[in-house]
């Protein structure tokens, strides 16, 4: 019976533990998010676009963000997400945010590597939202450039493993990845996998 006790008690602070770590990354998040996004450095405009790329504004030529800046807003207005998002990947930034993972794609960057713009977050805070998703979703990326609109057009689970969600692509894409499944304690086994693809603004104004 004493060893039920000290099981049950060991338990319950552990319990409490994780609801404490809970508590304050969401505190991190919540200030990280408060502060909002700053305005882009002033910067040329780019060539004409070509008409693959006419339903977006013109990218901006400006310095390579360093880890922990705020890049923008993302948005799926359906199931209530609109984040900050910062440069980087680490622990430390996705508490903050969603972060965009380095190396892939920006849109308003006029050298950004072709395509594709991958976006992490935590299952259990930021991205939670997209266990709710669902093709066709409206997605927004919003940043002193302007705003890109995207659609959810495919979902799949891969391994931890699998970095080829993650490649650059000949065509505009937005990739978003988060643990996977939700209700996972600990680490979890796989990864879910959101692409969206680009929309003319009319067809972003019309769902509103």
């Amino acid at each position: 019976m004493r060893r039920f006790r000290v099981i049950g008690s060991s338990l319950a602070a552990l319990g409490a533990l994780l609801l404490i770590v809970a508590a304050a990354h969401r505190a991190t998040g919540i200030r990280a998010q408060a502060g909002g996004f700053p305005p882009l450095p002033a910067s040329s405009p780019s060539p004409p676009s070509s008409p693959s790329s006419a339903s977006f504004p013109p990218p901006l030529e400006r310095k390579a963000p360093a880890s922990g800046d705020a890049l923008g807003r993302l948005e799926i207005p359906r199931v209530g997400l609109a984040a900050i998002v910062f440069e980087g990947d680490s622990e430390a930034i996705l508490r903050k945010g969603p972060g965009h993972v380095p190396g892939t794609a920006w849109p308003a960057d006029i050298e950004a590597k072709p395509g594709n713009c991958v976006i992490a977050g935590h299952r259990d805070s930021f991205f939670r939202v997209l266990r709710d998703a669902r093709e066709g979703d409206l997605v927004r990326l919003v940043d002193a450039s302007g705003t890109r609109s995207y659609r959810l057009e495919s979902k799949r689970v891969v391994s931890p493993g699998d970095v080829s969600v993650m490649g650059a692509t000949p065509d505009a894409r937005l990739t978003l990845i988060t643990c996977y499944p939700f209700h996972w304690i600990g680490a979890a086994p796989s990864r879910l996998v959101w692409s969206a693809i680009p929309i003319a603004p009319e067809l972003d104004a019309a769902s509103r």
